[in-house]
């Protein structure tokens, strides 16, 4: 049996969680050391465990905890050279061991076949991943401004998607953001909306995709309840239930999640 679970996932900080088997995987570290400990506690998991980080990108709500956490529990790190090369130039080196990753190739964490993508984003070398584990496929996509073929073509027919819903479009650009900073979200490399996120999901069901979550909601410009709706409101259009056909949850911004198991 394979569990996932959100820790923490929103512009203040992101950390997810993956287990099959004894393989135990961290995405992302966007927040504190403490707080991550303190969360993989809450779901009996001590941070000692874990066989691996895997960070999507260098921005500081995915990487913001690496260099305490890695130091105190010297947890491999996985990451693309522009993510690595960033953190460094950033933040200094991550104090562990750490394997550099190339994008379209697989790679083997225990039990665990990893598979980073490439993903649309402002960052030096940002990647999604499928992690599959001879039973399930499992696909973790945030931060990217648009679906391009090769995101649609991993992220098919999984049997669980992490996806991000970062904004609703009006909340954005009739809020208070700087012009520059509502362009930026707003572009090709920049973040998923919730309009963007209903029509992929729905792509994902009519794939097979029978467990979606919505991350990396905006505290400013998105409510739980809006992205819920438009996505739900999408895959019903499609002929699929929601609850029976489809799971369709949206993680917290503050807490830890439930736990999925896939």
């Amino acid at each position: 049996m394979s569990r996932f679970c959100s820790l923490q996932s929103g512009s203040n900080g992101n950390a997810l969680y993956f287990e099959n088997g004894k393989t135990k995987l961290l995405i992302d570290c966007g927040i504190s050391a403490k707080r991550v400990a303190q969360r993989l506690a809450e779901i009996g998991v001590a941070a000692e465990e874990l066989d691996g980080i895997l960070i999507t990108h260098e921005h500081s709500d995915h990487v913001a905890g690496i260099r305490v956490f890695t130091k105190r529990f010297g947890t491999p790190v996985y990451a693309t050279a522009g993510t690595l090369e960033a953190v460094e130039e950033q933040r200094g080196s991550v104090e562990s061991e750490v394997h550099v990753l190339q994008p379209e190739q697989f790679f083997d964490i225990g039990s665990i076949t990893v598979y980073p993508f490439h993903l649309p984003h402002d960052a030096r070398e940002p990647v999604g991943y499928i992690l599959h584990t001879g039973r399930h496929k499992i696909a973790i996509a945030t931060d990217m401004g648009r679906i391009c073929e090769n995101i649609a073509l991993e992220m098919k027919s999984s049997d669980f998607v992490f996806l991000e819903s970062n904004y609703d479009e009006m909340m954005l650009k009739t809020g208070r953001y700087h012009p520059q900073l509502k362009r930026r979200i707003l572009s090709s490399e920049g973040h998923f909306s919730n309009d963007q996120a209903a029509k992929f999901a729905a792509a994902l069901v009519r794939s097979g995709t029978g467990n979606i979550m919505l991350g990396h909601l905006s505290a400013n410009n998105n409510r739980p309840p809006l992205a819920f709706e438009r996505v739900s409101k999408e895959i019903r259009q499609q002929g699929a239930e929601i609850g029976t056909d489809v799971l369709l949850g949206v993680a917290s911004r503050s807490c830890t999640g439930k736990i999925v198991e896939i």
